[in-house]
């Protein structure tokens, strides 16, 4: 699907939920953003449950 190695993808909180499946599967790093500051990044396999919760949940 996302074919240039430098694409973003960006999800809302609203999205999380029902994207984050899709960003799980094609990411390779993630970055969490509060307030325009990033709160937490690496690499997409250590987008754990406990960082969702803490920053992506409403």
């Amino acid at each position: 699907m996302l074919e240039d190695p430098h694409a973003s993808l960006f999800l809302s909180n609203d999205q999380v939920e029902q994207k984050l499946p899709f960003a799980r599967k094609y990411a390779d790093r993630f970055v969490i953003m509060d307030r325009g500051r990033p709160v937490a990044k690496g690499e997409i396999s250590e987008l754990s449950n406990e960082l969702i919760k803490q920053h992506l949940t409403v």
